[in-house]
């Protein structure tokens, strides 16, 4: 896992905590959050800016060593996925991580193309 281990969190009050970290988004304004598996790390002007930020914002950019999932940023913060999809797609808005998003779909005809290439190497 490429997150940094913190202290374990209360995860009491759960439902007001997601409302109050999306800023009581529940969902992204453009309607596109990030999926699950979309790899997001800290931008460099987060970096300098870290100290500035507040809570999470400030635990996720300070906690990421490398590129990770929406999803385990999620589990690792304790916070439901739909609220870290809201959060991470806002951080990326602002400049704050840098989004690597799945590949959508796959010519297959260029893979194929492209195995037969190996193949006759």
């Amino acid at each position: 896992m490429r997150y940094q281990d913190e202290a374990p969190r209360d995860s009491s009050g759960d439902q007001v905590r997601s409302f109050l970290v999306t800023k009581g988004q529940a969902r992204v304004a453009d309607g596109e959050e990030l999926a699950p598996e979309t790899l997001v790390e800290p931008s460099a002007q987060s970096r300098s800016v870290v100290e500035t930020l507040q809570f999470e914002r400030r635990s996720i950019v300070a906690g990421l060593s490398g590129p990770t999932s929406v999803a385990e940023v999620a589990a690792h913060l304790k916070i439901p996925l739909l609220t870290a999809q809201v959060l991470l797609t806002n951080m990326v808005g602002e400049g704050l991580l840098n989004a690597q998003r799945p590949v959508q779909s796959m010519d297959l005809d260029f893979l194929s193309t492209i195995r037969a290439a190996i193949t006759n190497l």
